[in-house]
């Protein structure tokens, strides 16, 4: 079983028709909805006894309500979709522009069997996602400056970014505390690959002096102990 979560670029009849349909085993799907004016005509309609609290932010209140909706020529036969809406309220009035302190947002969905606000939080976790990743991937490693005109070069450094950023999100995930959940590359170089140290000479060699805290922090040992856990042993060598 798969599924399937997208923006309103999704929201065409014929796209829903097919992530609808029995055969092609979508178990969940969410699309945000285009709020045509009968679908706003249908959340202006829900009565305010039927909306349910879902977050509250600083300058906004946030509610949500399930609306009674069939999109285009819907077959009559066909299992009916599931419209959840957002109806988000603004705190302060906007005198200059009353009709602004409220407004809809809708997605369409065949899971009638999850609860509303987790179906909700499932569709809008993707929120972003992609932008910030191509954000990351462009900006802060090299992947918007291509080093040459040449086509397969440029499609083997762009590969090289990706699994750079690839690299960098699974170390995040299992090597480095919670804290760098988040971080760009430029703060993971700046805490964590670049180590200040002396460099000094001794006996024909060199040697990079770092301070004694560097070495006895708890989280970066800690960090080295989970990678290295990761690491594949190879089997052993057939004797003979």
């Amino acid at each position: 079983m798969r599924r399937f979560r997208g923006d309103s670029a999704c929201y065409e009849e014929s796209t829903l028709k097919w992530l609808a349909h029995a055969d092609n085993r979508i178990e969940r799907f969410t699309i945000s909805a285009d709020m045509s004016p009968q679908l706003a005509q249908a959340c202006a309609a829900v009565p305010d006894a039927q909306w349910h609290p879902l977050e509250e932010r600083v300058n906004e209140v946030i509610t949500w309500a399930e609306v009674e909706f069939t999109p285009g020529t819907w077959p009559k036969g066909a299992q009916p979709l599931r419209y959840l809406v957002r109806r988000i309220e603004k705190r302060q009035i906007d005198l200059l522009a009353p009709e602004a302190t409220r407004k809809h947002l809708a997605i369409v969905s065949n899971d009638r069997k999850t609860a509303g606000p987790e179906l909700l939080h499932w569709h809008y976790a993707r929120a972003g996602t992609i932008e910030k990743l191509h954000d990351v991937v462009k900006n802060e490693l090299g992947g918007g400056v291509l080093p040459c005109a040449e086509l397969g070069a440029n499609a083997a450094w762009w590969r090289l970014c990706l699994l750079t950023y690839n690299v960098l999100s699974a170390l995040k995930k299992v090597g480095l505390p919670v804290e760098f959940d988040d971080a760009r590359p430029k703060r993971l170089r700046f805490a964590i690959f670049n180590v200040a140290a002396r460099v000094a000479r001794q006996a024909r060699q060199l040697f990079a002096r770092v301070t004694r805290f560097v070495i006895q922090r708890i989280d970066a040992l800690a960090t080295r102990r989970r990678i290295w856990t990761l690491a594949v042993i190879p089997p052993p060598r057939a004797i003979g």
